[in-house]
């Protein structure tokens, strides 16, 4: 487990596969990302991480606290 004040992860064994489940801010979790899961179909962040960026701005404005969840 891997654990600071701002990030979160653990690895978990679900049916024979392992996962990682990572907790932290969208901008921590993009630097770290390298494809992202819609629909269940997997494609490269690459062409999603600036629309990302752009809605936490947004949400940010708000005075909402964003935090992501990758796994």
């Amino acid at each position: 487990m891997i654990h600071t004040e701002k990030d979160l992860a653990v690895i978990v064994k679900y049916n024979d596969k392992k996962y990682a489940i990572i907790k932290g801010s969208p901008s921590s979790l993009l630097s770290i990302s390298k494809y992202i899961i819609i629909n269940n179909k997997t494609f490269r962040i690459d062409k999603y991480k600036e629309k990302i960026e752009k809605i936490e701005k947004e949400y940010g404005k708000k005075g909402y606290q964003n935090l992501g969840n990758w796994h």
